[in-house]
């Protein structure tokens, strides 16, 4: 029967689909890959996963050169190194068993009291004219020095002056100046008696690096 169309110049009927639905195919076809275009336009360039990371800031800024260092710790001086032993109470801790004093009596009678870096150390020493207890005559005072670097409650004698034979000094009076520790007094001769000095007296000491060096000692009669 084709045949026979064919003979007849006739075509056998061919299904087309129609154009709506053509372009919905293609629609189809398209669409997905625009949708994927824009997806990829819209998040951005992929981050070099391969790239080093950022140096991160620092949290604390380095010194610079030439800065001041931080303070160093504290020292390992007494607490209130330049003046701890100002409150002592010297006729608490100075023992003499030279003294021989009465029951309940301290050993020693205090005088004056000096302080002053003669040693170098940073800490002053402190100077301490005593003489032993009486409940007569005053007893001859003399110089103990303790050492500022010391306990304040147990200080070190570093040494005593002035507590030699043939010196009877009462009223002395103590000064640090300069390198120089500065005694004045008022003496008793061999002559005089027990309650009346008749001389003055003065000398000065200065620190060797060992021990306190005298200077030349002056007496004079006491006016």
């Amino acid at each position: 029967m084709l045949k026979a169309l064919v003979v007849l110049g006739c075509r056998p009927p061919v299904k087309r689909m129609s154009r709506t639905r053509a372009r919905r195919g293609r629609l189809l076809v398209v669409l997905p890959a625009i949708l994927v275009g824009l997806a990829s336009c819209s998040a951005g360039p992929k981050p070099d996963v391969h790239a080093p990371p950022a140096p991160a800031s620092p949290a604390v800024k380095a010194a610079q050169p030439g800065s001041s260092p931080s303070e160093a710790p504290a020292s390992s001086r007494p607490d209130n190194a330049g003046d701890h032993l100002q409150n002592v109470r010297w006729e608490r801790i100075i023992e003499d068993p030279e003294c021989n004093p009465d029951p309940g009596k301290p050993d020693v009678v205090v005088g004056r009291v000096a302080h002053g870096d003669l040693t170098g150390d940073g800490l002053p020493e402190a100077f301490v004219a005593a003489s032993c207890f009486t409940l007569t005559s005053s007893n001859p005072e003399d110089v103990r020095v303790f050492d500022g670097a010391s306990d304040a409650r147990h200080p070190r004698l570093i040494t005593r002056l002035l507590n030699e034979r043939g010196l009877y000094l009462r009223d002395i009076h103590l000064a640090v100046a300069g390198d120089q520790l500065r005694v004045e007094a008022q003496n008793l001769s061999d002559h005089a008696a027990l309650c009346c000095a008749d001389q003055r007296f003065s000398q000065s000491f200065t620190w060797s690096g060992t021990d306190f060096q005298p200077g030349k000692r002056k007496i004079t009669p006491l006016q």
